[in-house]
């Protein structure tokens, strides 16, 4: 009983208190940027998609709670594949990375950005023939930039 009166999952707690907030991006595909550690991507939902997931809670409200209020997002990873995150969309802005003059790793992880975006917008094989080269060239463009000679170098003289 009295475990029961500090358990933090009683919907008359606040501090993983659940509550609506508006969503403000349209479509999937929107590109984003995290504010809380910078890092972009791409939405995999939109407006409709939020308003469903509000309305499946609004039917069920016995078990939610803050950690709740969240989208996926697609972030592309210097091995050019992908992975998503959890966000809750108060730490989102619709943004791109700003283009680096010179810095070819940085234009292509706009082109992977955009291509994925263009995936979830429109779904066809062609935009995804799209993504899938503008990640390999993402991974390759990385691989140009890594410190895999010194790898090589450091194994030399350890053997």
């Amino acid at each position: 009983e009295e475990a029961d009166i500090v358990n933090p999952f009683r919907p008359e707690r606040f501090e993983d208190a659940f509550f609506e907030i508006p969503f403000c991006y349209k479509s999937a595909g929107t590109p984003v940027k995290d504010i809380v550690d910078g890092t972009y991507g791409i939405l995999s939902s939109g407006e409709d998609d939020w308003n469903d997931y509000m309305n499946r809670t609004d039917a069920n409200p016995s078990y939610y709670d803050f950690s709740d209020i969240q989208v996926i997002v697609f972030g592309i990873q210097k091995d050019g594949h992908w992975s998503h995150d959890h966000v809750n969309p108060m730490y989102l802005e619709p943004e791109l990375p700003k283009k680096e003059d010179g810095n070819k790793e940085s234009e292509a992880h706009i082109k992977a950005l955009k291509a994925l975006s263009e995936y979830f917008k429109k779904n066809t094989k062609e935009s995804s023939e799209k993504a899938i080269i503008a990640s390999r060239d993402y991974a390759d463009s990385c691989l140009k930039h890594s410190s895999v000679y010194e790898v090589d170098d450091i194994k030399k003289l350890l053997f």
